[in-house]
């Protein structure tokens, strides 16, 4: 590969996405072009000299662990907005987590410095609600401080940049974690998953290849690392393994169950037009009530949710689940011995 034909490379890779000496280095490595950090330095002293486009720049910034990252910033094209695209985004303000509206707000009003111009101009025609109108109850979610942005913000750069996480200690039974895992350990995060109120990051630990989601609330001590991982069969395979669960607690088996509820016909009706799972698929039986099937496993999440719906609806398949309904129900009733230690208790004790 000759030096245009590798800055040509190069600057390919920039245009896909933001990338470190690191990163280039193993693309050309692929390639069979064994290139020393320096060159790869004038290579890119080259690129923004003498091969950038009008009005193109190649930004430096520095991360974790001061590792430098590049980025080709092109001219924007003019944008041309509609009263939609308002609404959008007054839409995607209210429904943002509380996180993000309140201990992220001044970043949040950043973005809304792009409608002015188009609000100015288009006044008759659009709606913009004030921050007192649109808003939303935040119900069941975390109450985040200061510690946990600087914790979202590492646990981000970690699966941004695929390195190794080290988990020293979890509070709490947020997602019911193995109890044969032993902390500290080292965990390969791989996606952020938003639920019901507060951030996941779900991933593998490293040593036994163990699939994990973790309430990163829940995270009391982490370091960072520099260790890298292999990540894109391991992206699929961790999307693969959420669908298998009701959420994102650890399933109780390794088993994929056929899993029929019946709903009294008003429940069904209103729990028939929310996403649950993937599989979920709905059909009203001949005496008005409602059949929701679904395949994947069972855990705490799906029993605790089957729960909140009481007297309106009834588990038809797996016996199992069913049996473990039941059980609850004979514990539930028992707590209220007065005479009965009442603690804590996780169902599922002992995962495997």
């Amino acid at each position: 590969m000759t030096q245009l034909e590798r800055i040509h490379f190069i600057y390919t890779l920039l245009e896909e996405a933001p990338q470190t000496i690191n990163q280039i280095h193993e693309q050309l490595a692929q390639k069979n072009v064994d290139l020393g950090a320096r060159q790869l330095y004038l290579d890119l002293s080259q690129i923004e000299k003498y091969y950038l486009r009008k009005g193109e720049q190649l930004l430096c910034s520095s991360g974790q662990f001061n590792r430098k990252s590049y980025r080709l910033v092109k001219p924007s094209d003019e944008i041309g907005l509609t009263a939609r695209d308002i609404t959008t985004f007054q839409l995607a303000r209210s429904a943002s987590p509380r996180i993000l509206q309140q201990n992220r707000k001044e970043s949040m009003n950043k973005f809304r410095s792009v409608y002015k111009e188009f609000i100015k101009m288009n006044s008759t025609f659009y709606s913009f609600m004030s921050e007192e109108q649109n808003t939303r109850s935040f119900f069941y979610e975390s109450a985040y401080d200061s510690a946990y942005d600087d914790k979202l913000d590492d646990i981000i750069w970690s699966i941004a940049n695929y390195t190794i996480l080290t988990i020293k200690e979890i509070g709490g039974d947020a997602t019911s974690i193995p109890k044969k895992l032993r902390f500290p350990i080292a965990f390969k995060p791989l996606l952020l998953i938003f639920h019901r109120g507060t951030h996941f990051v779900a991933g593998y630990e490293s040593e036994r290849s163990i699939f994990l989601t973790i309430d990163i609330s829940k995270i009391r001590d982490y370091s960072l690392t520099k260790r890298t991982f292999a990540f894109k069969k391991l992206v699929a395979s961790s999307r693969a393994d959420m669908q298998k669960r009701f959420g994102v607690t650890q399933n109780i088996d390794d088993k994929l169950y056929k899993i029929e509820l019946e709903f009294t016909s008003q429940t069904g009706e209103f729990v028939s037009h929310y996403f649950w799972h993937s599989s979920q698929q709905f059909r009203m039986l001949e005496n008005g009530n409602w059949l929701m099937s679904m395949e994947c496993g069972i855990n705490r999440e799906l029993l605790g949710w089957i729960f909140q719906w009481m007297n309106n609806v009834r588990i038809r398949k797996p016996k199992i689940l069913s049996n473990l309904y039941m059980e609850q129900l004979t514990k539930i009733n028992a707590s209220y011995d007065e005479d009965k230690i009442f603690s804590y208790h996780n169902f599922f004790t002992e995962l495997s």
